[in-house]
C-alpha cells in the first residue's frame, strides 16, 4: 500500500517539522486540524507560523521513499483555526 508522506513547515525557523504518514490529504488535515485547535500545541498557540505540505510518498510493500520534486504546498495552518466553521477542505 501506498501512503503520502506530510511535513509541516515552521516559517519562523525556516525548518521542517518531524514527518507523518496518512492515506489522503484530507486525513492528513483533519490530524492539523485537531493540533491546530488543541492549545497545548505549538500549531494551536502559533498557527500562523505553519503551513502542511505533501513532501512524498512511501510503498509499504518495496520499502521505497519517493520524495515530491518539491514540497506539494497544502494548507496554512491558520486556515483550521476558526471555531464553529467546518474544517477547510481540498474540494472548496
Amino acid at each position: 500500500m501506498k501512503v503520502n508522506v506530510y511535513s509541516v513547515f515552521d516559517k519562523k525557523s525556516a525548518s521542517w517539522l518531524q514527518p507523518f504518514f496518512s492515506t489522503h490529504d484530507g486525513v492528513a488535515a483533519r490530524f492539523v486540524h485537531s493540533a491546530a485547535n488543541d492549545l497545548n500545541t505549538q500549531l494551536g498557540q502559533f498557527p500562523s507560523d505553519f503551513a502542511l505540505y505533501r513532501i512524498g510518498v512511501f510503498d509499504d510493500q518495496s520499502g521505497k521513499l519517493c520524495p515530491e520534486d518539491q514540497p506539494i504546498f497544502l494548507f496554512e495552518v491558520l486556515q483550521f483555526v476558526n471555531p464553529g466553521e467546518p474544517e477547510p477542505t481540498l474540494f472548496d
